[in-house]
């Protein structure tokens, strides 16, 4: 069995700056990629910000010097209220009472 083969696809870096680090996060990552790895890396994108941006040009400016890649977007904090993925949901661990009982049988190889 042999390696899979990379696809050779344009790369949008994201850092989370509600995590903080965000500066170290983007860099630290692109530091440690291969030189093929990082080459695909055509923009490094902030996101989760909350505030105005020019506040982050000094340390967007370093990032863009040291790393070699433009930052190309800064995206706001948005509070959204998106379903989750059917496997990482609680919504089927609510257990309650109602018109309609439903029984699950669970079988050992099933």
């Amino acid at each position: 069995m042999g390696l899979a083969k990379m696809v050779d696809a344009p790369v949008l870096l994201v850092g989370d700056i509600d995590r903080g680090g965000v500066f170290a996060q983007l860099l630290g990552t692109s530091m440690l990629l291969t030189e093929e790895e990082k080459a695909r890396i055509k923009g490094l994108i902030i996101n989760k910000f909350r505030g105005v941006k020019s506040i982050l040009d000094p340390g967007i400016e370093i990032l863009e010097y040291k790393g070699k890649i433009p930052v190309v977007g800064v995206v706001p904090y948005m509070e959204l209220s998106l379903e989750d993925e059917d496997s990482l949901t609680e919504r089927f661990d609510k257990k309650g009472s109602g018109l309609i009982d439903i029984v699950v049988i669970r079988y050992p190889r099933i």
